[in-house]
């Protein structure tokens, strides 16, 4: 075999060898881009998600807040009515 075939030959697997490797990061990127995209989804989810318990604990909160304040006018109303009948 002479230098050239030799030269050609190596330049051919060498080809070869690129090609895979393109392959194979054109692969790569598509999974990374798969998995970046379902990141994004869950992300997405997830502030839903909080979003919901964030609008759920407000009406928790006002619920609360308005047992107590008539938690406190019932108590307020108890005071009253035993003076009135102590007196």
């Amino acid at each position: 075999m002479n230098l050239d075939a030799e030269v050609v030959a190596r330049l051919r697997r060498e080809r070869d060898e690129l090609r895979k490797t393109a392959e194979r990061l054109c692969s790569e990127r598509g999974t990374a881009r798969e998995e970046c995209d379902l990141a994004v989804r869950e992300r997405d989810e997830a502030r839903q998600g909080v979003s919901s318990l964030r609008a759920d604990l407000g009406v928790t909160v006002a619920r609360r807040l308005e047992a107590e304040s008539v938690s406190a006018g019932l108590g307020t109303e108890l005071t009253e009515v035993r003076g009135d009948s102590s007196g």
